[in-house]
């Protein structure tokens, strides 16, 4: 099997069956996470491995890779942690007021960030949210200032509109920055969305904080939250504050 054939595809083989999964968005931190809970299943009950060495019979393998892979945030090479962490803006109270998502995963922070952030699963994603492949203008993840190990990126694209008065499109202009990065405790990311183009666009922005830390050894909590700000008066603030409700809840779920 090669990339021409089955694209971006893991294939577990068990003493039983054996099983391929293909076309995954993301499919080394896919791989990763099955090999990381497949290990330590492992561990505890003895079954597969002898010694620190997998017994014959159980496998885990990719078998294909399409396209060139995405720069991600580097690992820290820490210890695992086994103990859930807590971001300092939710201890603090600071989330934004409304919370679009909240849930756990499987999977490391430093996983679930690469996927959401520095993988090429947005361009995906959007693609079957807005049932059309969207020109996407996006930057490269560049340091907020020379010394910080924080990112920031910005990126544009052309959303259409179906509403029966105002415009039938707008530009979406977005800025991503990294807030916190530990890979021991949390990474906390807020992104900026303008819609100049829109009633009244120039008098709010919407902002999201997405927060993801450690739930347990193998999995992740995410919290997404958000809110509209606004820098001056607007007869469409009603409509502007239920779109956004919609929106982001559609966008997260």
């Amino acid at each position: 099997m090669t990339a021409f054939v089955i694209p971006n595809a893991i294939q577990i083989i068990t003493r039983q069956a054996k099983y391929t999964f293909a076309s995954l968005l993301s499919r080394d931190a896919t791989f990763d996470v099955i090999h990381n809970i497949w290990m330590l299943a492992a561990r505890e009950d003895g079954s597969s491995r002898v010694n620190g060495t997998p017994l014959p019979g159980t496998r885990i393998a990719r078998v294909a890779h399409a396209g060139p892979r995405v720069p991600a945030v580097p690992s820290s090479g820490g210890r695992a942690r086994r103990r859930k962490t807590l971001c300092a803006c939710g201890r603090a109270g600071k989330h934004y007021a409304e919370t679009a998502m909240e849930m756990t995963v499987p999977g490391t922070p430093e996983k679930i960030h690469n996927l959401m952030f520095a993988s090429g699963f947005i361009k995906d994603f959007m693609a079957s949210y807005f049932f059309f492949n969207p020109d996407i203008e996006m930057s490269t993840w560049q340091p907020v200032n020379p010394s910080s190990k924080l990112l920031a990126r910005t990126f544009s694209y052309i959303k259409p509109l179906n509403g029966s008065l105002g415009p039938k499109q707008t530009r979406c202009d977005i800025k991503e920055e990294m807030t916190h990065f530990d890979l021991e405790e949390y990474i906390s990311t807020i992104t900026t969305t303008r819609s100049p183009d829109v009633p009244s666009g120039g008098a709010f922005k919407v902002l999201t904080r997405t927060c993801v830390m450690w739930a347990s050894l193998v999995s992740s909590r995410v919290v997404v939250t958000t809110q509209v700000e606004w820098s001056g008066w607007s007869v469409f603030k009603g409509e502007v504050l239920l779109v956004h409700s919609l929106g982001r809840l559609l966008w997260n779920w």
